[in-house]
C-alpha cells in the first residue's frame, strides 16, 4: 500500500510542479516528471490491484480528480494523501479565477527548516493565508502571532497537526497562536488569520481519497486558481448580525446549528406539486436570459444586457455571465426530450417553456457561419468575467467571442452537440406549427454534422485556459445522438447506422451530464424500438442500458462508481459537484425508456426511481428543498451574482459580501446540492452550505437544472 501512496503521490507532485512553474525548471523537465510519475503509479497498481481501476473506466473520472483536487485545490489534495513527504513549491502559481473556485487563500510555502544540528528533526508544514482550522485544541499561545512562529511551534509539539494564528482584530482574548491535535471536515475562510498543517502529520481534513486515473494519456491540467473574491463575511441570517469583535467562528457554528428546528419539509400528495415546480422552473431559465428585453419577459429585475455580444442572445452558464455553446446545447437536449415525449406533461407551461427554449435554441443556430466555415463556441473571458460581481445590465468587460474553424479545428464533441440540439429542436418546432425554424434548424444540423463526423476532436484541445471550466472527455456520444434525432426528423434509416458506428458497449459511461449523452441516446434508440422502430445494434443497445446504465443507477451499490446517501440521493462517488444534476438527469432518462417498455417490473423500477429522486430534491430528504422559492427551508444565498443585486441602487462586492439573502432568488433553479463523501464521508445528506461564497454545493447552472425539466414534465404525465 505504501508503494501505491508513493506512486500516487508522484502524480500530485507532478501537477503541483506544472502548476507551480518551479523556478528554474523547464517545461519539458515539468512534462517528463509527470510523464515518469503517472507511469510508475500505472505499473504499481496494474500489478494485484487492478480493481482500483474499475470505477475509473471513462476519462471524465480522471478530469474530475483533476481538477478538483490538483488543479483547484492543491492544499486539500495533499491532505488526501496522509503522511507523505511533499516538497515545497518554490513560488507560488498565477492566480486565475473562477465563480466555481476557491475563495482567496494564498497557499504559501513555511520557512525552510534549518540545516543546523539542533533543527534536525524539524519538521515541514505548509502555511495558508485566510484560513482557519478548528478542532481538538492542545494548547493556545497567545503571543506568537506570527506564522512562521506558529508553524515551527506545532512541528516541536508532540501530537500538532495543524495550527492557526488568529490576529490581533480577533481580540485580546482570542488571538494567539492554536495548536490543534485534529482539524474539523471543514476549514473557513476568515481574513487575517493565517493556518497550516505539517506535512508529515495525519492532515486536519480528512478527504476520501480519489482511486487512480485509468491508464490513458496523462491530462495535463492546467492551473486553476481560486476565486479572486474579497474575503468571507460573516453570514448572516435576516435580523442577526454580530456585535463587533464577536467571535466569528461561534457565529457561523450558530448560524450552521440553530437552536431553532427548522420547517419540517413535507411533500403533497399528487402531482399538483410538479406542475408548480415546473412552471416556477422556466423562471429560472428566463432569468438566465442575455439579449434585448422580450415582451414576454416576467422577470421584473432583468432587462437587455449585452447587446454588444459577437452573437445577441443566448443564456448566460450559470452565475456568472458566460455563455458556453458546449454545455447550453446538450442542457437544451436533455431539456427538449420532454417537449417531445412528454407533451401532455408539459402542457401547464408549454407556451413559456417553448420561449425560452427556442431563445436558446437560435442562439446557437446564430452562431454558425456557414459561408466563412467558423462556429462561435463561447462568449466571455472566465478569467475577466469571474472578476465582475454585479448585474448582467451593467457589466461593461470586454467579452471576447472564441471562433472554431471547421476546416482546421477538429471539435466532434461542440459540432456533434449543436447538431443534435438542432436537429431536436427541429422536431420541436415541426410538432409546434414552425415549419419555417424547424427546417433553419434541420439545415444547421446537418451542416455542424458533415462538420464533425469522421473528425473527432475535442473542443477544449483550443482555448484551453478559456475552455477549462467545462473540458470535454470527446465526442462520440454527441454524433451518435445528431445521427439519431436527424433521424427522428427526415426518417432516413442511414442515420440510425450512423449512430450505432459511434456506439460501443465498452466505451460509453454512465455519468449522465453536460459532458456525456449516452444515456439519453441510448434511451432515445430504446423507446424507438419499444415502438416498432427496427433499430440497428439494439441488442447492444439493451445490453448496455441493463447491464451498465440502470445496473449502475438504480443499484447505487458502487456499480460504477454510482452510491447513494442514507436518504436516498443516487450521485457518483467521485463527485462533489451539481450531484443532483447527476441524479435529476438519470431519472429524466429513466422516464424516457418508461413510458414506452413493455416490461412492467422494469417500468415499475424506473418510475419509481425517478420519483424517488424528483422528491429528494425538492424536500423529500427530510431536510430541505434544493429548489429556490419551492418548498421547505429552500436556499436563500445561492451563488448567483445578478440574484443577490439589490432591485435599487448599485451593486458590486458589497452585494456578494451582504448577508441578507438573495433580493432576487432565482426561483425556480435547482442548486448543485449535497457534495456526496466526497465532501464528507460521515454526512453526505448533509454536505451543502447555503452559503453565496459556496459555489461547489449552492451554485445554480443551466446545465445543472436541465434533466430536471424532463423529469417533472414526465412525472406530471406518468403519474
Amino acid at each position: 500500500m505504501g508503494s501505491v501512496i508513493r506512486a500516487l503521490s508522484f502524480i500530485l507532485l507532478g501537477f503541483a510542479i506544472a502548476s507551480g512553474r518551479a523556478v528554474g525548471q523547464s517545461s519539458g523537465d515539468e512534462r517528463r516528471f509527470r510523464d515518469i510519475a503517472i507511469k510508475e503509479a500505472i505499473q504499481t497498481l496494474s500489478s494485484g490491484r487492478a480493481s482500483m481501476l474499475n470505477a475509473t473506466e471513462h476519462p471524465m473520472f480522471q478530469w474530475y480528480v483533476n481538477k478538483i483536487e490538483f488543479s483547484l485545490n492543491l492544499e486539500a489534495a495533499i491532505k488526501s494523501w496522509q503522511g507523505v513527504e511533499a516538497p515545497d513549491v518554490s513560488e507560488p502559481p498565477a492566480r486565475d479565477v473562477s465563480s466555481r473556485r476557491l475563495l482567496a487563500s494564498e497557499d504559501t510555502k513555511c520557512r525552510k527548516p534549518s540545516r543546523s544540528p539542533k533543527a534536525k528533526n524539524q519538521k515541514k508544514c505548509r502555511k495558508i493565508k485566510n484560513r482557519a482550522y478548528f478542532g481538538k485544541l492542545i494548547k493556545r499561545v497567545k503571543n506568537v502571532l506570527k506564522p512562521d512562529e506558529c508553524c515551527t511551534l506545532c512541528g516541536k509539539t508532540s501530537g500538532c497537526v495543524s495550527w492557526t494564528v488568529k490576529p490581533k482584530s480577533a481580540g485580546r482574548k482570542k488571538r494567539g497562536c492554536f495548536l490543534r491535535k485534529t482539524g474539523k471536515k471543514t476549514t473557513k475562510t476568515l481574513r487575517g488569520y493565517w493556518s497550516g498543517y505539517i506535512l508529515t502529520a495525519k492532515a486536519p481534513v480528512s478527504l476520501p481519497v480519489p482511486p487512480p486515473s485509468p491508464a490513458e494519456e496523462p491530462y495535463e491540467a492546467p492551473y486553476e486558481a481560486p476565486y479572486e473574491a474579497p474575503y468571507e463575511a460573516p453570514y448572516e441570517a435576516p435580523g442577526a448580525t454580530p456585535p463587533p469583535d464577536a467571535n466569528l467562528d461561534d457565529f457561523w457554528d450558530a448560524i450552521d446549528n440553530p437552536q431553532v428546528a427548522p420547517e419540517e419539509p413535507y411533500l403533497p400528495p399528487g402531482t399538483n406539486k410538479y406542475k408548480e415546480l415546473l412552471d416556477l422552473h422556466w423562471r429560472f431559465y428566463e432569468a438566465q436570459r442575455s439579449g434585448p428585453e422580450p415582451s414576454w419577459n416576467r422577470i421584473s429585475w432583468r432587462g437587455s444586457s449585452h447587446l454588444n455580444d459577437a452573437v445577441v442572445g443566448g443564456l448566460y452558464d450559470a452565475g456568472d455571465y458566460l455563455k458556453l455553446n458546449f454545455p447550453l446545447a446538450s442542457s437544451m437536449i436533455h431539456t427538449g426530450h420532454g417537449l417531445v415525449e412528454f407533451m401532455s406533461g408539459c402542457s401547464s407551461s408549454r407556451t413559456e417553456a417553448l420561449r425560452t427554449y427556442k431563445w436558446a435554441i437560435k442562439y446557437l443556430l446564430d452562431c454558425l457561419d456557414v459561408e466563412n466555415g467558423q462556429y462561435i463556441a463561447q462568449i466571455g473571458d472566465p478569467k475577466i468575467d469571474h472578476n465582475y460581481w454585479g448585474r448582467a445590465e451593467e457589466q461593461n468587460t470586454r467579452r471576447p467571442a472564441y471562433i472554431y474553424k471547421r476546416d482546421s479545428m477538429p471539435a466532434s464533441d461542440l459540432y456533434g452537440s449543436v447538431s443534435a440540439a438542432l436537429a431536436q429542436a427541429s422536431v420541436v418546432f415541426g410538432n409546434e406549427g414552425d415549419p419555417a425554424f424547424a427546417r433553419d434548424c434541420l439545415n444547421g444540423a446537418l451542416e455542424l454534422f458533415k462538420w464533425g463526423d469522421g473528425k473527432p476532436g475535442k473542443y477544449s484541445d483550443y482555448y484551453k485556459e478559456q475552455t477549462k471550466i467545462y473540458r470535454s472527455t470527446g465526442g462520440d456520444d454527441s454524433m451518435a445522438t445528431a445521427a439519431g434525432w436527424l433521424y427522428r426528423k427526415t426518417g432516413d434509416r442511414a442515420w440510425l447506422e450512423k449512430a450505432r458506428s459511434y456506439f460501443s458497449y465498452n466505451k460509453a459511461d454512465v455519468y449522465a451530464g453536460w459532458d456525456s449523452l449516452w444515456g439519453s441516446h441510448v434511451a432515445h434508440m430504446i423507446s424507438l424500438a419499444d415502438r416498432g422502430v427496427q433499430i440497428p445494434g439494439i441488442e447492444e443497445y439493451r445490453r448496455w442500458s441493463t447491464n451498465k446504465y440502470w445496473r449502475a443507477w438504480l443499484e447505487a451499490d458502487g456499480f460504477q462508481s454510482i452510491v447513494k446517501t442514507p436518504k436516498g440521493m443516487h450521485y457518483p462517488k467521485w463527485n462533489a459537484w451539481a450531484n443532483l444534476a447527476f441524479s435529476t438527469t438519470s431519472s429524466s432518462h429513466a422516464l424516457l425508456q418508461a413510458k414506452f417498455t413493455p416490461d412492467r417490473q422494469l417500468r415499475s423500477r424506473l418510475m419509481n426511481y425517478a420519483r424517488a429522486q424528483a422528491d429528494y430534491a425538492i424536500g423529500g430528504n427530510g431536510i430541505r428543498s434544493y429548489v429556490i422559492g419551492w418548498g421547505a427551508n429552500w436556499p436563500k444565498f445561492a451563488h448567483h451574482a445578478g440574484a443577490s443585486c439589490p432591485n435599487t441602487g448599485p451593486c458590486g462586492q458589497a452585494a456578494f459580501r451582504s448577508t441578507q439573502p438573495n433580493p432576487n432568488g432565482p426561483e425556480g433553479a435547482m442548486v448543485a446540492g449535497p457534495g456526496g463523501v466526497r465532501k464528507s464521508r460521515t454526512d453526505p445528506d448533509g454536505a451543502y452550505s447555503d452559503r453565496r461564497n459556496d459555489y461547489v454545493t449552492n451554485e445554480v447552472a443551466v446545465d445543472y437544472n436541465a434533466g430536471l425539466n424532463t423529469l417533472l414534465c414526465g412525472l406530471i404525465e406518468l403519474f
